[in-house]
Order: structure tokens, then sequence, then C-alpha cells
């Protein structure tokens, strides 16, 4: 079980580090109160993104 351990954790780190050297960028997932219409601070309800 070690090797599978040593070698998940080789290639977690080799994806880490070509994506640090492509400088991607990684967004989060959209909220779900942003997806369900929830209203901005100016009290607009905002339109979901399709």
């Amino acid at each position: 079980h070690h090797d599978r351990d040593i070698n998940a954790s080789k290639n977690i780190l080799a994806a880490g580090l070509a994506v640090s050297v492509c400088r991607a960028t990684i967004r989060p997932e959209q909220s779900k109160s942003v997806k369900a219409g929830a209203k901005n601070p100016s009290g607009k309800k905002q339109k979901p993104k399709s």
C-alpha cells in the first residue's frame, strides 16, 4: 500500500508544480446562493449565469 501512496503523492506534487509553472488560475465553483439568484450587496437580484 505504501508504494501507491508514495506514487500518488509524487503525481499530486508534479501536478501542483505544473499548475504553478503555467500560472494557471483555479476558480472555485460559484456558490449555490448566487446560482439561486441571491441579492447582491446593492439589494438588486442577480441574473443566474448560464
